[in-house]
């Protein structure tokens, strides 16, 4: 099974030729059927990779003599779709297989194929998927006849007056067979003429719709059609639509768009029974088919997908291609019905499964946009608004676009403030809204009451722990005077909404006992009004909504609002005043106000994104599922970062001079860097560490080194050498210099550990924890090894485990070959060259050079007060630099591990990958 896996990896490289046919279908021929048996899974994708590879080499007109061998082979292995697991027939290969031996048993015993097995009828979108790059199997003949009678089987299905039938309705079944049939009825046969009867007498007309210029604008099971019965199809040529259902009724309605001339045509069985209806209009050549994904990838597009959805009730819009863009940019569906769909189908033409949403789940569908920014300030670029929380708004009550005021905000309030404040306004209810809102507000912002966890054992949730997710408020200081205004409060500066336990006092009178200790604003009432405690009576509470219709005055605990000036009380529903009670907690503890917020320049913003753009890699991964652009992504653990650290107006400036102070290490340019151009061809270029150490270095060479044009003839990572008479040679050229390849050194202590690694420098001396991490660095090295060679006929030979090979230690090679040595990085400091240098010359390792490309100059020392200001819990030293490296953060650098350890979580701000740690080596 080994021969197979090596040759199921040729397959997939693509790299063409006839020795790799022959070599895996010998391996295929040859296999025991207990291995088959054992491996069929293996054994299946090695063969469909096989099939798809021969036409593609010979572009579809394979040889006879690899037909006969592809046919072979087939015989051995045909069997094993039969006895494989309920699991294992998911797999798409297996499953052609299966269907070929079906389709061969069937030719055999000359009867003719109707597909009744449940699991092979759902095959057949698979065959669609694959047909394409293994068309030439169906037209492979022995004797004169098909092997794999696909056409036959399939003109049978077609042909029956079963098919079209109006006492069954066409299923998914159905629509794969005609899509199958049109795709291979291409000559002018019977086969034919059964679709041209199809299409004329019973005025199927959606099959025209199913050749190479058309398609279905639904995920390859259709999933629309099963759930809303409704199918669409676009004919990229002509630019025209058809939708088609079930029922007439789905098209009685009003089109989301004006369609001149539009009528409902209907289908018929062979018996003249209507079977279905449609309606056919042509796109207008300036419009364009476009995505959701591709609409809401900025701020204008998430408006217009806004106005669509909820000034046409549309929701149904999440399919490829369901988006029609008119010339002046605004969104219509390409389904002038949909809104009569009652499910939301999510997914792609080309995936095999889609997602169901039901209207109210509308926003967990459009998850990974949610964070993104819906209006951002011209001035103030951390004053924005999310697009979730106006989808989430407009969900709960759908006032229409228009009446959020999306272009009339100010600069002197934060956007998400106004939205609400317009929001409301327009709301049926305002006092409900302002229950929904508060609530949810609370509920989303909730752990930004603490920055860190105080107590471990402490279940509370807090914002250093926060991993991110989709949130529709952006957690920032907002002043809510506007909430206690919609609740008849006219001077918001004087009400406080406290809490109180329901009490009998001495005189047989009703009060509310409020909380001035570990209530939030009871303390500052407190504070306020210099009272240590505070009693209302139940009676001089004004009880607008009724909410003392139960009192007991048995110590339940009410919220009400107090004017302390006026001394007088109002009590609302509690749920309403329960969140808002909480949501100022939440906004005591926060101290990132607009005012802060707007020390904050966009050129600022902009070097802080540019700077976490070096490692976007790990930010994209950790965030896939809840951003849909760098940008938003950028904003969110900016924010976060800011609210953990505590900014407020006075630390801001100290906040932002860290970061600026920072010098990024891009590689963006290496290239231009000779020596890792690696073009000296007698020097050994040797990379500070392995491939699998997953470093700095690899990323570089794999993103920036290695050629993308042709196979990589000088690998970095190369490992074999050969000896012959006069030394060690790398390729055909003796090795005369051993030049180390570092991405950067700062102080030069790691450069000194890889050195003492690689040439085996003596380490008895060390202590005990440096010799630990000198063991570490080895056990990561790059490894050498003897390539065996044949000297009378030049044929290299070698073993496929690397443990079996012969080591060859640098050291060996250059006290072989009398190598001169040199280090090079493409970032350093004169402070690490000089050490390194030092270190060389103790050593007695004579002539060798220390050098770099570009110098690393902001030493951390000038900003080392800033970052204890800023993050007192944290003692960083201030003998490193400060720099922000491309791939992944420095070992040793300014900033709390608990911003860098863990991309999933929102306050981490750069990402430092913990190293892979190897099992040190004995001995080399």
């Amino acid at each position: 099974m080994k021969k197979l896996e090596i040759y199921l990896q040729a397959l997939q490289a693509r790299v063409y030729r006839e020795e790799i046919i022959i070599g895996t279908i010998d391996a295929l021929k040859f296999c025991a059927p207990q291995e088959l048996s054992e491996n069929r899974l293996l054994v299946a994708a090695v063969y469909c990779h096989l099939l798809q590879y021969c036409q593609t080499m010979y572009k579809g007109d394979i040889p006879e003599d690899i037909i006969e061998e592809l046919l072979n082979s087939f015989e051995n292995i045909e069997q094993i779709g039969r006895e494989a697991s309920e699991e294992e027939k998911k797999d798409s290969n297996l499953t052609i297989v299966w269907f070929l031996h079906e389709l061969k048993v069937h030719r055999e015993s000359l009867d003719v194929w109707k597909i009744e097995d449940e699991r092979l009828r759902d095959s057949v979108p698979i065959l669609l998927q694959e047909l394409d790059d293994l068309y030439f199997v169906f037209d492979i003949k022995k004797d004169g006849r098909y092997v794999f009678p696909i056409h036959n089987m399939i003109a049978k299905v077609v042909g029956t007056t079963e098919f079209i039938d109006s006492n069954n309705s066409l299923d998914v079944y159905h629509i794969h067979i005609l899509q199958l049939a049109v795709r291979l009825f291409t000559n002018e046969d019977d086969k034919q003429r059964i679709l041209r009867t199809l299409e004329t007498d019973c005025n199927l007309r959606f099959i025209s719709y199913l050749g190479s210029e058309g398609y279905i604008i639904d995920t390859l099971d259709l999933l629309n059609y099963q759930k809303n019965g409704v199918m669409i199809f676009y004919d990229r040529v002509k630019n025209k639509v058809l939708i088609r259902h079930k029922n007439r009724n789905y098209f009685e309605g009003q089109p989301r768009r004006e369609i001149e001339g539009l009528t409902i045509e209907n289908e018929l069985d062979y018996q003249k029974n209507k079977i279905g209806f449609f309606v056919e209009y042509n796109l207008d050549k300036s419009e364009l088919l476009t995505d959701y994904s591709n609409i809401l990838s900025d701020v204008t597009g998430r408006e217009s997908f806004l106005r669509m959805v909820f000034s046409g009730k549309v929701y149904n819009v999440l399919l490829e291609h369901s988006i029609v863009q008119e010339a002046d940019g605004s969104l219509i569906p390409i389904n002038p019905f949909c809104y009569n769909d009652e499910i939301i189908v999510k997914g792609w033409t080309g995936e095999k499964n889609g997602r169901i949403y039901d209207k109210e789940h509308f926003s967990d569908a459009l998850r990974r946009y949610r964070n993104a920014a819906l209006k951002v300030n011209e001035k103030c670029v951390m004053n924005r608004v999310s697009f979730g929380l106006a989808l989430m708004l407009l969900q709960k009550e759908n006032t229409g676009i228009d009446p959020l005021g999306l272009n009339d905000f100010v600069d002197t309030d934060w956007y998400q403030s106004q939205l609400l404040k317009n929001w409301i306004q327009y709301c049926y209810d305002p006092i409900d809204a302002l229950t929904y809102i508060t609530s949810q507000w609370q509920k989303e912002n909730d752990y930004c009451a603490l920055p860190y966890k105080k107590n471990k054992k402490s279940r509370e949730k807090d914002i250093e722990s926060h991993e991110i997710e989709a949130l529709d408020f952006y957690p920032v200081k907002s002043q809510n005077g506007w909430i206690y205004q919609a609740l008849g409060c006219e001077k918001p500066e004087e009400w406080y909404v406290l809490r109180g336990k329901a009490q009998e006092n001495s005189d047989g009178i009703y009060i509310l006992a409020a909380d001035l200790v570990s209530d939030v604003v009871g303390k500052r009432f407190s504070q306020e009004t210099g009272k240590q405690q505070f009693f209302i009576e139940k009676e001089k509470l004004e009880d607008i909504d009724e909410v003392f219709a139960d009192f007991w005055g048995g110590g339940e605990e009410y919220y009400f609002l107090y004017n302390a000036k006026e001394q007088q009380g109002i009590i609302r529903d509690q749920a309403l005043l329960k969140a808002l009670s909480e949501l100022e907690r939440i906004q005591a503890k926060n101290h990132f106000t607009l005012e802060t917020a707007s020390e904050i320049s966009r050129t600022q913003y902009n070097e802080i994104k540019n700077m976490m753009k070096l490692q976007r890699d790990a930010f994209d991964e950790a965030g896939k599922r809840f951003f849909c652009d760098f940008e938003s992504q950028v904003y969110y653990r900016l924010l976060h970062n800011l609210l953990w650290s505590e900014i407020d107006k006075d630390k801001v400036e100290n906040y932002l001079k860290i970061f600026m102070y920072h010098q990024k290490l891009k590689f963006s340019e290496i290239t231009q860097d000779e020596k890792f151009m690696r073009g000296a061809p007698n020097t050994l270029y040797v990379p500070k560490d392995e491939r699998e150490s997953d470093s700095v270095l690899n990323s570089i060479y794999e993103t920036y080194l290695k050629s993308k044009m042709t196979r990589e003839t000088n690998d970095l990572y190369k490992h074999m050498l050969e000896l012959k008479d006069d030394g060690y040679y790398f390729g055909d050229n003796r090795i005369e210099n051993v030049l180390f390849l570092c991405d950067n050194f700062e102080c030069g202590t790691a450069t000194i550990r890889m050195l003492k690694a690689y040439l085996d420098i003596d380490i008895d001396n060390e202590s005990e924890e440096e010799k630990g991490r000198i063991e570490q660095v080895r056990a990561s090295r790059q490894k050498y090894y003897l390539r065996e060679v044949n000297l009378s006929d030049r044929k290299a030979s070698m073993t496929a485990v690397s443990e079996q090979l012969q080591e060859v230690l640098l050291k060996d090679v250059v006290q072989r070959n009398n190598c001169s040595i040199e280090i090079h990085g493409y970032y350093g400091t004169q402070k690490g060259k000089e050490t390194i240098e030092k270190f060389l010359e103790i050593q007695h390792i004579e002539s060798a050079q220390v050098t770099y490309e570009k110098e690393i100059v902001t030493h951390a020392g000038q900003i080392i007060e800033d970052v204890k200001t800023i993050w007192p819990r944290f003692n960083p030293r201030g003998d490193l630099y400060a720099v922000v490296r491309e791939f992944n953060m420095p070992k040793r650098n300014i900033f709390p591990n608990t911003m860098l350890d863990d991309p999933g979580k929102s306050i981490c701000m750069f990402v430092k990958k913990p190293e892979i740690r190897k099992r040190p080596c004995l001995s080399f």
